[in-house]
Protein backbone atom coordinates (compact mmCIF):
# COMPACT_ATOMS: atom_id res chain seq x y z
CA UNK A 1 0.00 0.00 0.00
CA UNK A 2 1.49 3.34 -1.28
CA UNK A 3 0.61 5.78 1.32
CA UNK A 4 1.80 9.94 2.09
CA UNK A 5 1.49 11.57 4.98
CA UNK A 6 0.31 15.77 5.03
CA UNK A 7 2.14 18.18 7.33
CA UNK A 8 1.52 18.08 10.80
CA UNK A 9 0.05 20.96 12.12
CA UNK A 10 0.93 21.66 15.83
CA UNK A 11 0.33 19.31 18.15
CA UNK A 12 -2.47 17.23 15.61
CA UNK A 13 -1.59 14.03 13.84
CA UNK A 14 -0.53 13.87 10.83
CA UNK A 15 -3.01 12.67 8.32
CA UNK A 16 -2.06 9.82 6.01
CA UNK A 17 -3.39 9.91 2.83
CA UNK A 18 -3.96 7.13 -0.29
CA UNK A 19 -0.66 8.15 -2.63
CA UNK A 20 -2.57 7.17 -6.03
CA UNK A 21 -6.18 8.98 -5.04
CA UNK A 22 -5.63 11.13 -2.28
CA UNK A 23 -7.87 9.55 -0.02
CA UNK A 24 -7.62 9.60 3.66
CA UNK A 25 -6.53 6.03 5.34
CA UNK A 26 -6.29 7.19 8.62
CA UNK A 27 -3.84 9.03 11.07
CA UNK A 28 0.00 8.70 12.13
CA UNK A 29 0.31 9.74 15.92
CA UNK A 30 3.92 8.87 16.01
CA UNK A 31 6.89 7.71 13.68
CA UNK A 32 6.05 4.42 15.15
CA UNK A 33 2.41 4.24 15.65
CA UNK A 34 -0.52 4.92 13.52
CA UNK A 35 -3.94 4.39 12.93
CA UNK A 36 -6.08 3.38 9.96
CA UNK A 37 -9.45 3.79 9.43
CA UNK A 38 -11.54 0.48 9.15
CA UNK A 39 -13.98 1.72 6.63
CA UNK A 40 -11.62 3.41 3.82
CA UNK A 41 -9.08 -0.19 3.83
CA UNK A 42 -10.20 -3.54 1.76
CA UNK A 43 -7.98 -6.20 0.80
CA UNK A 44 -8.61 -6.78 -3.36
CA UNK A 45 -6.72 -8.31 -5.88
CA UNK A 46 -3.96 -5.52 -7.33
CA UNK A 47 -5.76 -4.52 -10.48
CA UNK A 48 -4.95 -1.10 -12.80
CA UNK A 49 -8.52 -0.06 -12.45
CA UNK A 50 -11.59 -0.39 -10.12
CA UNK A 51 -14.09 -2.70 -11.33
CA UNK A 52 -18.01 -2.08 -10.64
CA UNK A 53 -17.83 -5.30 -8.74
CA UNK A 54 -15.38 -3.86 -6.50
CA UNK A 55 -17.40 -0.61 -5.55
CA UNK A 56 -20.21 -2.67 -5.09
CA UNK A 57 -18.11 -4.41 -2.46
CA UNK A 58 -17.63 -1.00 -0.90
CA UNK A 59 -20.91 -0.22 -0.19
CA UNK A 60 -22.17 -3.69 0.82
CA UNK A 61 -19.19 -3.02 3.25
CA UNK A 62 -19.52 0.46 4.60
CA UNK A 63 -23.60 -0.67 4.98
CA UNK A 64 -22.36 -3.83 6.91
CA UNK A 65 -19.83 -1.79 9.29
CA UNK A 66 -22.45 0.78 10.20
CA UNK A 67 -25.27 -1.05 11.13
CA UNK A 68 -22.39 -3.58 13.07
CA UNK A 69 -21.47 -0.27 14.76
CA UNK A 70 -24.57 0.95 15.72
CA UNK A 71 -25.92 -2.70 17.24
CA UNK A 72 -22.43 -2.77 19.40
CA UNK A 73 -22.56 0.64 20.89
CA UNK A 74 -26.49 -0.24 21.52
CA UNK A 75 -25.86 -3.50 23.27
CA UNK A 76 -23.13 -2.14 25.16
CA UNK A 77 -23.93 1.12 26.19
CA UNK A 78 -27.53 1.58 25.59
CA UNK A 79 -27.45 4.26 23.27
CA UNK A 80 -30.37 4.81 20.17
CA UNK A 81 -29.49 8.03 19.04
CA UNK A 82 -26.68 9.11 16.82
CA UNK A 83 -24.98 11.59 14.97
CA UNK A 84 -22.58 11.04 12.12
CA UNK A 85 -20.31 13.33 11.67
CA UNK A 86 -17.38 13.86 9.56
CA UNK A 87 -13.84 14.25 10.82
CA UNK A 88 -13.62 17.98 11.17
CA UNK A 89 -17.00 17.96 12.99
CA UNK A 90 -19.43 18.38 9.96
CA UNK A 91 -23.08 16.74 10.75
CA UNK A 92 -24.29 14.38 8.01
CA UNK A 93 -27.27 12.94 9.49
CA UNK A 94 -28.96 12.06 12.89
CA UNK A 95 -29.67 8.20 13.18
CA UNK A 96 -32.03 6.49 15.56
CA UNK A 97 -31.87 2.97 15.94
CA UNK A 98 -35.65 1.48 16.49
CA UNK A 99 -34.52 -2.16 16.56
CA UNK A 100 -31.29 -4.39 15.52
CA UNK A 101 -33.30 -8.15 15.14
CA UNK A 102 -34.68 -7.58 11.63
CA UNK A 103 -34.39 -9.92 8.81
CA UNK A 104 -35.14 -8.31 5.30
CA UNK A 105 -36.40 -10.72 2.62
CA UNK A 106 -35.87 -9.58 -1.00
CA UNK A 107 -33.67 -9.65 -3.94
CA UNK A 108 -30.04 -8.71 -3.80
CA UNK A 109 -28.43 -9.42 -6.65
CA UNK A 110 -27.97 -6.85 -9.24
CA UNK A 111 -30.87 -7.56 -10.90
CA UNK A 112 -33.92 -6.61 -8.64
CA UNK A 113 -37.02 -8.25 -8.31
CA UNK A 114 -39.00 -5.24 -10.22
CA UNK A 115 -36.84 -5.78 -12.86
CA UNK A 116 -38.18 -9.10 -13.61
CA UNK A 117 -41.58 -9.08 -15.45
CA UNK A 118 -43.74 -11.36 -17.32
CA UNK A 119 -43.50 -11.26 -21.05
CA UNK A 120 -47.01 -11.99 -23.08
CA UNK A 121 -48.34 -12.88 -19.76
CA UNK A 122 -46.29 -16.12 -19.11
CA UNK A 123 -44.54 -16.64 -15.86
CA UNK A 124 -41.24 -18.09 -17.30
CA UNK A 125 -37.81 -16.26 -17.10
CA UNK A 126 -34.59 -17.12 -19.08
CA UNK A 127 -31.58 -18.52 -17.16
CA UNK A 128 -30.23 -14.75 -17.15
CA UNK A 129 -32.96 -13.20 -15.47
CA UNK A 130 -33.80 -15.55 -12.79
CA UNK A 131 -32.96 -14.29 -9.37
CA UNK A 132 -33.04 -15.67 -6.06
CA UNK A 133 -34.50 -14.29 -2.80
CA UNK A 134 -32.46 -14.17 0.56
CA UNK A 135 -32.91 -13.13 3.96
CA UNK A 136 -30.71 -11.13 5.93
CA UNK A 137 -30.33 -9.36 9.03
CA UNK A 138 -30.78 -5.82 9.63
CA UNK A 139 -31.02 -2.87 11.70
CA UNK A 140 -34.04 -0.81 11.02
CA UNK A 141 -33.46 3.43 11.72
CA UNK A 142 -35.04 6.59 11.23
CA UNK A 143 -32.79 9.36 9.90
CA UNK A 144 -32.59 12.93 9.00
CA UNK A 145 -29.94 14.38 6.58
CA UNK A 146 -28.25 17.83 7.76
CA UNK A 147 -26.67 19.21 4.82
CA UNK A 148 -27.26 22.20 3.48
CA UNK A 149 -27.91 24.04 6.93
CA UNK A 150 -30.85 21.78 7.32
CA UNK A 151 -32.04 20.65 10.40
CA UNK A 152 -29.50 23.16 12.38
CA UNK A 153 -32.21 23.39 15.45
CA UNK A 154 -32.81 19.78 15.48
CA UNK A 155 -28.55 19.28 15.49
CA UNK A 156 -28.20 21.91 18.44
CA UNK A 157 -30.57 19.52 20.83
CA UNK A 158 -28.99 16.15 19.64
CA UNK A 159 -25.47 17.83 20.33
CA UNK A 160 -26.20 18.76 24.20
CA UNK A 161 -27.72 15.50 24.51
CA UNK A 162 -25.67 13.04 27.14
CA UNK A 163 -27.96 10.48 25.21
CA UNK A 164 -27.02 11.33 21.53
CA UNK A 165 -23.36 9.23 20.37
CA UNK A 166 -21.06 10.32 17.72
CA UNK A 167 -20.24 8.21 14.88
CA UNK A 168 -17.25 9.90 13.34
CA UNK A 169 -16.14 8.59 10.03
CA UNK A 170 -14.12 10.08 6.84
CA UNK A 171 -16.42 13.17 4.94
CA UNK A 172 -15.97 10.63 2.34
CA UNK A 173 -17.54 7.58 3.74
CA UNK A 174 -20.41 9.91 5.18
CA UNK A 175 -21.54 11.27 2.08
CA UNK A 176 -21.55 7.76 0.88
CA UNK A 177 -23.42 6.65 4.04
CA UNK A 178 -26.12 9.33 3.17
CA UNK A 179 -26.34 7.64 -0.35
CA UNK A 180 -27.07 4.10 1.09
CA UNK A 181 -29.62 5.36 3.57
CA UNK A 182 -31.40 7.37 0.46
CA UNK A 183 -31.30 4.15 -1.97
CA UNK A 184 -32.86 2.25 1.08
CA UNK A 185 -35.34 4.66 1.35
CA UNK A 186 -36.30 4.98 -1.86
CA UNK A 187 -36.44 1.09 -2.25
CA UNK A 188 -39.56 1.07 0.43
CA UNK A 189 -43.08 1.64 -0.64
CA UNK A 190 -44.11 5.07 -0.10
CA UNK A 191 -46.51 4.74 2.53
CA UNK A 192 -43.88 3.19 4.76
CA UNK A 193 -40.36 5.57 3.94
CA UNK A 194 -40.83 8.16 6.66
CA UNK A 195 -42.03 8.51 10.03
CA UNK A 196 -43.18 11.94 11.85
CA UNK A 197 -39.82 14.04 10.39
CA UNK A 198 -37.82 11.08 9.92
CA UNK A 199 -36.97 8.89 6.90
CA UNK A 200 -36.86 4.95 7.41
CA UNK A 201 -34.27 3.01 6.05
CA UNK A 202 -33.08 -0.51 6.86
CA UNK A 203 -28.92 -1.33 6.84
CA UNK A 204 -27.91 -4.98 6.23
CA UNK A 205 -25.80 -6.76 9.03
Amino acid sequence: MDVIGSISKGKENTTIFCKHCKSILGEAASQETAKLYITELIILPAFEEISKIELDHRSQFVESFVARRLAELSDAKSIFRFSLEGLEGTVFALLWLLNSDTLLVGCFRNLTCDSISNVAGENTLNSSQQTSYEARSAVKVLYQPCVQNENGNVINIWENDIGVHSLTLPTQTCSEVLQILSSSTLSLPSSLRSMNSFQVAFLRL
